[in-house]
């Protein structure tokens, strides 16, 4: 199990801020600091996210994506990231950018992007 988890360290290190502004806005919504707009959006997020057929919780039922993982936790199969604290990471696009990069002659269609505040 733990050889998943060192795969992503690098991974981790280069998007060190997309992680950190997820655990800084988890943060604030427990000490109910985070803004009303930033809660729904996050609260979105983890709504298009249960039923993505790209949830490690749904591709491992999938016999067509045939995924396998010794991982314990919820996650998106196309980027590795979290999905707890990627949904809650505001300067995040979906885990499907990642594919794209890797894909560009066959991309797909994000699920949500990176929150922009409204003026």
């Amino acid at each position: 199990m733990i050889e998943e988890y060192i795969k992503l360290l690098p991974k981790g290190i280069k998007n060190y801020d997309k992680i950190w502004d997820g655990f800084i806005n988890e943060v604030k919504a427990q000490f109910n600091t985070l803004p009303e707009d930033e809660q729904k959006v996050i609260a979105t997020r983890r709504g298009i996210c249960a039923v993505c057929p790209f949830n490690s919780s749904n591709a491992v039922s999938n016999p067509i994506l045939n995924y396998t993982t010794d991982r314990i936790d919820e996650h998106c199969i196309m980027c590795g990231c979290n999905l707890h604290v990627k949904t809650t990471s505001l300067i995040s696009n979906c885990g499907i950018e990642e594919y794209n990069q890797t894909h560009p002659n066959k991309p797909m269609e994000l699920k949500w992007v990176a929150y922009k505040k409204p003026n």
